[in-house]
């Protein structure tokens, strides 16, 4: 992928996206435990833009019903697996708000995909673990910028060091 391409890219997750790991119950199995499926979404009205991130990098597209019909019809694009693991190795040097979402992204274990006995204890704590720091971070009002030495909040423009 070009270069220009990757900081594109990442200007449009941190400007339009959303790093998250998406926890689940297991459907068809009894138990406690959970599915967490790591995904990064990027939301528009402009359809070229995420025909241009599916041609980049794969992915899919949902077309979620309009609440109102004076609203623009939205585009959600949706890449999880092995292809948004390399989209955010390719963009991890560019972004600048979800950047620290993204390295737990790529930290994240994929047990259910590696074997079909299950996930140890420690396994299922570690997933848990960062699904819930995936959270912390991605709660409304928590977003920060680090320009320099002092951390300057979005939401209320205060300073610390």
């Amino acid at each position: 992928m070009k270069v220009a391409n990757k900081a594109y890219l990442a200007g449009l997750i941190d400007g339009e996206g959303c790093i998250s790991i998406c926890r689940r119950k297991h459907k068809q199995k009894k138990s406690d435990n959970w599915y967490y499926e790591p995904q990064v979404i990027i939301a528009n009205t402009d359809k070229r833009m995420v025909d241009f991130a599916i041609d980049l990098c794969g992915g899919w597209v949902a077309i979620p019903k309009k609440i109102k019909d004076h609203h623009k019809q939205q585009y959600h694009w949706k890449i999880t697996g092995d292809d948004m693991r390399q989209l955010l190795s390719d963009v991890l040097p560019y972004l600048i708000l979800k950047k620290k979402q993204a390295e737990i992204v790529l930290s994240f274990p994929n047990y259910q995909h590696e074997r079909r006995n299950g996930r140890t204890k420690e396994e299922l704590d570690k997933q848990e673990n960062l699904w819930r720091e995936m959270k912390q971070l991605n709660c409304k009002g928590m977003t920060s910028v680090v320009t320099g030495r002092v951390e300057r909040s979005v939401n209320n423009g205060e300073d610390r060091l």
